[in-house]
């Protein structure tokens, strides 16, 4: 059953335009690597400067499989690093399809 990850975030005030610029970085990076590339949402109501990175996965096995592979992907690490969020805005929810 595929599982989708959203990854909630608000981004520095003044940074909207570098965060845009990184995160194709990121999206490229992952796209490099045959991770799952992400779509990108961004907030037209609630917190200012919000963005929702959607991640789709068929399944929590794949999902799993993923964060193992990244978590030891020291240039993931930096290339994910350079986003500009918030500190402490970063919220990570886990979905599965109905």
């Amino acid at each position: 059953m595929a599982v989708v990850l959203h990854v909630r975030g608000e981004i520095r005030y003044g940074e909207w335009r570098r965060f845009l610029k990184t995160v194709e970085r990121y999206r490229a990076y992952r796209r490099g690597k045959k991770y799952v590339v992400p779509h990108l949402l961004t907030g037209l109501s609630g917190p200012m400067n919000t963005a929702i990175l959607v991640y789709r996965y068929k399944d929590v096995q794949a999902f799993e499989a993923e964060d193992r592979m990244t978590s030891r992907d020291l240039e993931y690490g930096k290339v994910a690093s350079k986003m500009p969020y918030r500190e402490g805005s970063i919220v990570l929810e886990l979905f599965r399809e109905a």
